[in-house]
């Protein structure tokens, strides 16, 4: 069962994708927002300790990249280490290059379901916004698109 969307999140309906819509008030904090929301497709996120921490870093030549960039590094360390993440704080930012810790743990099939896949972040239809008149945690807008 699914948690509850919290306020700035919206899923996106999407022939043979899965989407997610992301408000915050800053950049980073976009980024971190995405990040959560990503897992939130994944599984049940509540049923995620977050108990070890793991620093991330990566580079990019654009911010559209930096953010595919981020959730495919997350991506990567799920399907391959078997990991699972609920919490994200970006440590160091620039337009160019980002440092994170996530934490999180190792699948538990006893307590985890793993619903889909994510094959790729793609950049179909990937946007970052910035809205100066929107209220305070929604200036900042972005959407994801993820090949399941």
């Amino acid at each position: 069962m699914k948690s509850l969307f919290p306020e700035w999140f919206n899923e996106l309906s999407h022939t043979a994708d899965i989407g997610i819509e992301v408000y915050s008030s800053t950049l980073p904090g976009l980024f971190e927002r995405c990040a959560w929301g990503m897992f939130f497709e994944l599984t049940e996120i509540d049923s995620i300790s977050p108990t070890h921490p793991f620093e991330i870093q990566v580079y990019s030549s654009d911010r559209e990249s930096l953010l595919v960039r981020w959730l495919s590094e997350l991506n990567y360390l799920h399907t391959v280490e078997h990991l699972l993440f609920s919490r994200f704080e970006i440590k160091e930012w620039n337009e160019y290059e980002l440092k994170a810790v996530c934490w999180g743990e190792k699948i538990d099939p006893s307590r985890h379901s793993v619903w889909l896949e994510i094959k790729a972040i793609t950049y179909h239809l990937l946007k970052i916004e910035y809205h100066p008149e929107g209220s305070e945690d929604c200036r900042w807008y972005g959407r994801v698109l993820f090949d399941v």
